[in-house]
């Protein structure tokens, strides 16, 4: 994790966009891709942004005051490429980004 001056605050073991993230008082909710839809390695983000690669994601919550990191959402199917995490009443919606619909995952 970096702040806005630039200075590393965490080091959490895998690196994510800002969008396929979402940060809360007490926990950190992050997509992380497992694999991409292209035969080479993609340009990041200029190839995200440009929709020409899609990732297969699950879904993790990393607890800042436990210091836990468990799977929210680790299935093979639907194939999720999931951005823009928001949370209302305990659940953790995102738009997946293969069909443009929102999901949920109750919590």
């Amino acid at each position: 994790m970096i702040d806005s001056s630039g200075v590393s605050k965490a080091n959490l073991g895998f690196s994510a966009l800002p969008n396929k993230c979402l940060v809360t008082l007490s926990n950190i909710y992050c997509a992380i891709s497992e694999s991409y839809n292209t035969i080479k390695a993609p340009a990041l983000p200029d190839d995200y942004f440009k929709k020409a690669v899609y990732f297969s994601d699950k879904i993790y919550q990393i607890g800042i005051n436990e210091n836990n990191f468990s799977a929210v959402f680790s299935e093979t199917l639907p194939i999720i490429d999931a951005a823009n995490f928001e949370i209302s009443n305990n659940k953790l919606f995102f738009i997946n980004r293969y069909d443009n619909k929102i999901y949920s995952l109750e919590f």
